[in-house]
């Protein structure tokens, strides 16, 4: 037996949370008693390696996020630089070139911080959470 919890609070029109809950409760019919903790370790042990691939996909995926927006930050800055060379040479009014440039810098410390604080919190909570689940299932075999 299964529902979806934490739906819509009652009276509004948004929810506890951007992210759905499930319950679920397992009636496991048996007449041994080792047979049901059996049945339980069985179907950690499943769940558990279900559990590690997902984080396996979700890690590499939060990885190859974190190179495209460094690739994308790098692409930024020499943008930026080539900017500067270019209103250093007198090659554009100098207010086109500080309005560029003060566009390519701000966009460039957004990115930046972006990578450092979120990014690096995904991925360290991806492998977090990866690590404890690998240790769920050796001990659920």
């Amino acid at each position: 037996n299964s529902e979806v919890t934490m739906g819509k609070i009652p009276g509004q029109e948004y929810s506890y949370s951007d992210h759905m809950g499930v319950s679920c409760t397992f009636e496991l019919n048996t007449a041994e008693p080792g047979d049901v903790i059996e049945r339980i370790f069985s179907l950690t042990k499943f769940t558990a390696e279900a559990a590690l691939q997902s984080l396996e996909v979700s890690l590499k995926q939060a990885h190859a996020d974190t190179k495209q927006k460094l690739i994308f930050w790098l692409i930024i800055m020499l943008l930026w630089a080539g900017v500067i060379a270019v209103g250093a040479l007198n090659l554009l009014p100098a207010v086109i070139v500080g309005v560029v440039a003060s566009t390519l810098a701000a966009l460039a410390t957004a990115i930046f911080w972006y990578l450092v604080i979120f990014t690096r919190g995904e991925v360290s909570k991806f492998r977090e959470a990866r690590n404890e689940m690998s240790v769920i299932a050796r001990f659920s075999q």
